[in-house]
C-alpha cells in the first residue's frame, strides 16, 4: 500500500481524511454537525468513514450496542493503530506527526515553481500558513489523532474489559477468555458456574471418592442441554488444541473439571436415550470415573434384552479397551461388584431406599457371560458368589417346623426361592463353555466351585422331585380316607402308583444326598477342572468335599487368605416375620418387625451366641455389630425389605488371637521355630474361621440363643431367620463355610425325612450325620440336632408300622 500509493504520509494523510469525514458526517459530530439537520442514518456514513481510518470513536455510532460488532470495531482499531505504528517505525500508542505539504512529491527532488505562478504560489503558500497558524494543534492533519488514539484501548484485555457492560450472555464470556487464552478463568470460573451453580467446588478436588462426584453430577440439573453440549465440545477441543493441553490434559490442573462436564454430558446421553453415543463421549473421561460412570449405565440397562445387552457391548469395545484401570472388563466387574453388594444405584451410601432385589443380580452377571471368553473368569467368580448368597436363604426357605405333620410343608410367608434363582442361573444363564475358559484364563477354582454347585442343586432338586409327588399321594390318601373312613397311616400300605413314584423319589434324593457328601478325588469324572486334577494332590490336600477343598480356592483367593487380616463375615439380609415358637413348647414369639428392634435384639443374641463358643480365644477376640441399613424393594425381593434391612458384621480380631506368627510373615530372620510357629498360627485362625462362621449361620437360620423381648412383659423372644440379600466376608473361603453350615444341615435333614417317610428302616443319611471323621454333625444347630431326633424317631415309628422292623407293635 505505502509502495504503490506514495508512500507513509500519503496513507495517514488519507486515513486523516477519512477520519474527519466520519466526524463531520456523525449525528454527533463536533463543530455542531449533530445539530444542524445532519439525518441519523448518517451514522451509518460516519461508521464506514471511521472504518477505513481505524477511529473507533465513528464506528462504534453504528453498532447499537451489540457485543460482536462493538468487538469487531475496537479490535479492527487496535489493528489499524499498530499496524500503522510499524509502519512509521514508532510507539502505536503515540500521535503520528503533523501532515504539512513542503512541496515534496517523494520524488527527493523539491520540485521548481514555475515563474507565471510565482506570485501565485506565493500566495497560496501565505494563505495555507494562515489557516494552519489560525487553526489549534489537534486540527492539523495527521495521523493518527490524540484523540482517536485515546479512545482505542491499548490491549485486548483492556478491550473485553470495556466490553464488560455490553453482557451478551456465557457465551460471550468464554470468546473473551479464549481470546485472552485464560483456559482457567474459563473453566473454572464461567463453564462450571454455568453447568453447575448449585455445585460445591470442594466436590471436584482430588480427595473426593468418585462416587460423590457421581452422585453431585446426577443431583445438578440440567441447565440448558445445548449449553451443556456446547461446554464439553469446547474443552475436550480445547484439550486436544492448546499446548501441553492448557491444563485440560489427563492429572492436569483442569482435568477434574473438564471431566465433570464430559461426566454430566454423558449422563444427560443416558438419560435422553442415545445410548449409541455413551462410549464415544464416555471415554475421555479418567480411568476412575469412567468405570463409575460407565458401571452405572450397565446398571441401567439391566433390564434389557440379551441381543441388546450385546450391542451395547459391541459399541463400547469400538470406543473403551477391553483392559486396563478403565477399560470394559473393570466396568462389568463394577457392575457385578455393586449389584452384590446392594448400593444404591447413584452410589449414595445412606439412600433411603432402592429397587435391587435378586431378580437384578441375575440381570447384571449377564453383562458378564455376553461380554465373550475373555471375561467369563469375572463371569465364573461372581456367579459363585450370586449363587452362595442365593443358597444362604435355603434356611429361610426350608424351615421345618411342626412336628404334627406327616410332611413339614413350607410357609409360603417364609421365603423366596433363592434356590430356584441359583438354578436358573447355573442351568441357563451361564454359557456352556463358561466353566472351560474360566479355567483356562486363571480361574479353575471358580470353575470347579460351580461344578460343585451344579451337584447340590441337582441334590435339592431330586428333593423337590420326591416333596411334590409326596404331597400328591398324601393328597389323594387323604381324600381316600374321607371318602372310605380310612386312617391316613394306611395310606404307606395301599401300594398305589402315587405310593410308588414317591418312593423311588426318595430313594433317588436320598442316592443324591449321599453322593453329594462323598469325598471328592483328583480322578472324579468331570469333577474337577483339568488344571485343578494337575495341581490337587490328595496325599498332601485330603480328600476334597463339597465346599470344602483345596480345589476351590484360586491363586488370588490364596494371596487373601495369607495376608493378615481379621476373619469376617459381613451379611445384609431381610427379617423373617414374627414366628410361632419352633419347638412346640412355650409362648415364645419373634421380636417384631421393626429393623431398628430386630437389630437389638440380634445385636444381643449375638453377644449370647459367643459366649458359647468353646475355645476361650476365640470368643475373646470375637465382635458383632448389627445395624439397619437401607431398604429394598422390587425385583423379586421380600416386601419386608422396604422397611430396611439389616447388616450383621461378625469378626474375630487378629490382634486378640495370640497367634504367635502372623499369616504369611516370611520365614527369614525367625529361624527353626518358624514352622511350628506358623502351623499353631494356621490352627488359631483355622478354629477363629470356623467359630465365626457357625455363629453366622445361627443367625441366618434364626437359632441364636433366646432374648427377653423389650416391652412383653420378660418374656423370652427367638431372634429371626434372615433371608441373606448379600453375603461377604475377608475372603470367599468364609462364605463357603457359612454355606456349609447352612446348606449342609437343611439339606441332609430333608434327607432324614425320607427315610422316614419310606418306612424302611434304612438310616444312611443319619449315619452320615453321625460319622465322627466326617464332621457333619458340628454344622448343625441345636434345633436342628433336635429336628433331626424328631424325625429318626418319626422314621422308626413308620418302619415298624410297615412291617420293616419285623410287624407293628
Amino acid at each position: 500500500e505505502c509502495e504503490r500509493g506514495g508512500g507513509a504520509a500519503k496513507r495517514a494523510l488519507w486515513k486523516w481524511a477519512c477520519a474527519e469525514t466520519a466526524r463531520q458526517t456523525s449525528p454527533a459530530g463536533g463543530d455542531g454537525f449533530g445539530g444542524d439537520g445532519v439525518a441519523s442514518y448518517s451514522r451509518f456514513e460516519s461508521a464506514l468513514y471511521g472504518a477505513f481510518a481505524g477511529d473507533l470513536r465513528w464506528m462504534l455510532g453504528a453498532c447499537d450496542g451489540d457485543w460482536e460488532s462493538s468487538a469487531w470495531a475496537h479490535f479492527r482499531a487496535l489493528l489499524d493503530a499498530r499496524v500503522d505504528g510499524v509502519i512509521d517505525g514508532r510507539d502505536p500508542g503515540t500521535p503520528g506527526p503533523v501532515l504539512v505539504d513542503d512541496d515534496d512529491d517523494g520524488s527527493g527532488v523539491e520540485r521548481k515553481a514555475d515563474s507565471s505562478l510565482d506570485g501565485m504560489s506565493g500566495e497560496a503558500d501565505a494563505v495555507g500558513a494562515g489557516l494552519l497558524a489560525g487553526l489549534n494543534q489537534s486540527a492539523a492533519p495527521r495521523w493518527p489523532t490524540p484523540e482517536a488514539l485515546a479512545a482505542i484501548p491499548p490491549t485486548a484485555e483492556a478491550i473485553l474489559d470495556a466490553l464488560e457492560p455490553l453482557g451478551g450472555g456465557e457465551h460471550r464470556r468464554a470468546q473473551g477468555c479464549l481470546i485472552l487464552g485464560r483456559t482457567r478463568e474459563l473453566v473454572v470460573d464461567n463453564v462450571l458456574r454455568w453447568l453447575f451453580p448449585g455445585m460445591d467446588p470442594k466436590t471436584l478436588d482430588g480427595d473426593t471418592d468418585e462416587a460423590s462426584v457421581h452422585a453431585a453430577l446426577v443431583d445438578s440439573p440440567v441447565r440448558s442441554p445445548e449449553l451443556l453440549r456446547f461446554a464439553a465440545h469446547l474443552l475436550l477441543f480445547l484439550r486436544e488444541l492448546l499446548p501441553d493441553g492448557g491444563g485440560l490434559q489427563p492429572d492436569g490442573s483442569l482435568d477434574r473439571h473438564l471431566n465433570a462436564v464430559v461426566a454430566r454430558f454423558v449422563l444427560h446421553l443416558v438419560q435422553s436415550r442415545r445410548y449409541h453415543l455413551v462410549p464415544r463421549y464416555a471415554r475421555h473421561l479418567r480411568a476412575s470415573l469412567l468405570v463409575e460412570t460407565y458401571s452405572r449405565f450397565l446398571t441401567r440397562l439391566a433390564p434389557a434384552s440379551a441381543e441388546l445387552k450385546a450391542r451395547y457391548l459391541d459399541e463400547a469395545c469400538a470406543w473403551i479397551p477391553r483392559e486396563g484401570g478403565g477399560g470394559v472388563r473393570a466396568i462389568v466387574v463394577r457392575a457385578l461388584d455393586d449389584s452384590r453388594e446392594v448400593v444404591d444405584a447413584r452410589g449414595v451410601p445412606d439412600a433411603p431406599s432402592l429397587s435391587r432385589g435378586p431378580a437384578h443380580r441375575e440381570r447384571v452377571l449377564e453383562w458378564a457371560t455376553l461380554a465373550g471368553a475373555e471375561l467369563h473368569p469375572e463371569a465364573a467368580v461372581h456367579a459363585c458368589a450370586l449363587i452362595r448368597q442365593l443358597c444362604l436363604q435355603r434356611s429361610a426357605a426350608a424351615r421345618l417346623r411342626g412336628c404334627d405333620r406327616p410332611h413339614l410343608t413350607l410357609d409360603p410367608r417364609d421365603f423366596v426361592c433363592g434356590e430356584e434363582r441359583a438354578r436358573r442361573v447355573v442351568a441357563r444363564l451361564l454359557p456352556a463353555d463358561l466353566q472351560a475358559n474360566a479355567a483356562e484364563r486363571g480361574r479353575p477354582g471358580a470353575a470347579t466351585e460351580l461344578s460343585d454347585w451344579a451337584a447340590y442343586l441337582a441334590a435339592c432338586a431330586a428333593v423337590g422331585a420326591w416333596r411334590d409327588l409326596a404331597a400328591a399321594r398324601d393328597a389323594r390318601a387323604a381324600l381316600d380316607a374321607e371318602e372310605g373312613g380310612a386312617d391316613w397311616n394306611d395310606s404307606n400300605d395301599s401300594g398305589g402308583e402315587g405310593a410308588r413314584l414317591a418312593a423311588e423319589a426318595a430313594t433317588a434324593a436320598i442316592g443324591a444326598i449321599v453322593d453329594l457328601a462323598s469325598p471328592r478325588l483328583a480322578d472324579s469324572d468331570g469333577f474337577y477342572a483339568p488344571d485343578v486334577v494337575d495341581s490337587f494332590d490328595p496325599g498332601v490336600d485330603g480328600p476334597g468335599y463339597w465346599m470344602d477343598s483345596p480345589a476351590l480356592v484360586d491363586a488370588e483367593e490364596a494371596a487373601m487368605e495369607t495376608e493378615s487380616r481379621s476373619p469376617t463375615v459381613r451379611l445384609v439380609a431381610v427379617a423373617l416375620p414374627e414366628r410361632t415358637d419352633r419347638t412346640g413348647g412355650g409362648d415364645a414369639r419373634g421380636v417384631g418387625t421393626d429393623p431398628h428392634e430386630t437389630a437389638a435384639a440380634l445385636a444381643e443374641a449375638l453377644e449370647l451366641r459367643v459366649g458359647t463358643v468353646a475355645d476361650p480365644v476365640v470368643a475373646g477376640a470375637a465382635r458383632c455389630h448389627v445395624e439397619v441399613t437401607r431398604g429394598c424393594v422390587g425385583e423379586g425381593a421380600r416386601a419386608e425389605g422396604a422397611k430396611g434391612q439389616i447388616l450383621v458384621e461378625i469378626t474375630a480380631d487378629i490382634d486378640r488371637l495370640n497367634i504367635p506368627v502372623a499369616p504369611g510373615t516370611p520365614p527369614a530372620a525367625i529361624g527353626a521355630t518358624y514352622d511350628a510357629a506358623a502351623v499353631a498360627a494356621r490352627d488359631v485362625v483355622g478354629r477363629a474361621r470356623r467359630e465365626i462362621a457357625l455363629v453366622a449361620a445361627d443367625a441366618i437360620k434364626g437359632d441364636l440363643p433366646r432374648i427377653r423381648a423389650a416391652g412383653r412383659g420378660g418374656a423370652c423372644a427367638d431372634p429371626p431367620p434372615l433371608d441373606v440379600q448379600s453375603a461377604d466376608g475377608s475372603d470367599p473361603e468364609m462364605i463357603r463355610l457359612v454355606c456349609r453350615a447352612v446348606c449342609w444341615p437343611s439339606l441332609l435333614l430333608e434327607g432324614v425325612e425320607m427315610e422316614a417317610d419310606l418306612g424302611s428302616g434304612s438310616s444312611a443319611v443319619c449315619e452320615l450325620i453321625a460319622d465322627a471323621g466326617r464332621g457333619l454333625h458340628e454344622l448343625f444347630s441345636r434345633r436342628e440336632l433336635t429336628w433331626m431326633l424328631h424325625l429318626q424317631r418319626q422314621g422308626e415309628v413308620n418302619a415298624i408300622a410297615a412291617g420293616a422292623r419285623g410287624g407293628r407293635d
